[in-house]
């Protein structure tokens, strides 16, 4: 998990927001490792954030067995949040199971237990996100914001009440898992083994050494398919995760000015595993996932998937639409060594 604090007051909101997400999956598991990179803004933060973590109000609520490990950083530019995770590619396969989310993603009140059961073997799962003001997100967003498809569907208001659709309402009523080509990393819970083969593929020197942390949630799913046949690749689980929605890699001075350098680091990334013998292949297919289904209402994505099986109809009865099944014609069914 990465945290930026920009300010002393935030301290302890953070650390207070670690305890919790950590308290909330640890106490379910007999052995709980938690790493954060905390990347403080300025110098001046770093006495204030290590007395705040030797204080006795931290040590003390710290007593669920988790293994809470800091690693501590300055700077005021956007950062690659992979650089931290690419310590721990080999540790990965010692555990079970592997989650990468957000810090603004709360665990608290998420049904943990819920998820893992209706996950049930998936190579890697996430939930669905309300996200603070997503009810509105749609007015909100500027088109120059547009640098990448939005995967709005992933919003849990998508599936719900009249935004929602029959067949999204029932998916949700019944918490019925659905197979997608891509899950965001925002969060993302990955098989342990799968996790450590994956990102000591893709976290090269070259991609480590830049500040974009792009392209990756476009491949995992693709890869995860590949990896183990007998398993599901990617599930989407209908269960609620609030997203609080900080923004706060973009809360220093400097943002603005980086986001033109940042985008064409990302396109040179892309443009790296676009030339890979088999990572390009897979990146097309969940690029041309994201052109279907970004930006897009449910009710639409219906529609334009209607249009997408076109070609694969044999003139029979109209079959009651399963998002499953648009989404199999862009998914890697391909062993991947």
């Amino acid at each position: 998990m990465n945290v930026r604090i920009w300010t002393a007051e935030h301290i302890q909101t953070e650390l207070r927001r670690i305890q919790q997400d950590s308290h909330s999956v640890c106490k379910l598991h007999k052995r709980c490792k938690w790493g954060v990179n905390v990347v403080l803004t300025t110098h001046a933060l770093r006495e204030s954030f290590e007395e705040a973590l030797s204080s006795n109000e931290f040590q003390a609520s710290n007593d669920d067995g988790a293994e809470i490990h800091f690693n501590l950083s300055v700077s005021e530019q956007r950062f690659n949040k992979f650089v931290f995770i690419s310590q721990f590619v080999m540790e990965m396969a010692n555990f079970d199971l592997v989650l990468l989310k957000d810090a603004d993603m709360g665990l608290t009140g998420f049904p943990w237990r819920t998820f893992i059961a209706r996950k049930g073997n998936a190579v890697v799962s996430a939930p669905l996100r309300q996200s603070f003001g997503s009810s509105t997100i749609m007015s909100s967003y500027s088109v120059e914001m547009r640098t990448e498809p939005f995967f709005l569907f992933h919003e849990a208001i998508e599936w719900l009440n009249a935004m929602g659709t029959k067949w999204s309402n029932e998916l949700f009523a019944n918490i019925q898992p659905v197979k997608l080509p891509i899950l965001e990393q925002s969060f993302a819970l990955f098989d342990g083994g799968f996790a450590s083969h994956f990102f000591g593929q893709v976290l090269t020197e070259e991609y480590v050494h830049q500040r974009s942390d792009y392209w990756l949630d476009y491949l995992w799913c693709q890869v995860a398919f590949g990896w183990d046949e007998a398993r599901p690749g990617c599930l989407l689980v209908p269960v609620v995760i609030v997203h609080h929605n900080t923004r706060q890699l973009s809360e220093n001075s400097s943002a603005s000015a980086n986001r033109v350098y940042l985008t064409e680091e990302g396109f040179a990334i892309r443009h790296l595993f676009s030339d890979h013998p088999t990572f390009g292949k897979l990146l097309e297919l969940s690029h041309k996932w994201g052109m279907l289904v970004g930006w897009q209402h449910l009710e639409m994505i219906e529609e334009r998937c209607n249009e997408e099986e076109d070609g694969n109809d044999d003139g029979g009865s109209l079959q009651p639409f399963n998002l499953e099944a648009c989404s199999e014609l862009f998914i890697n069914h391909y062993h991947l060594e």
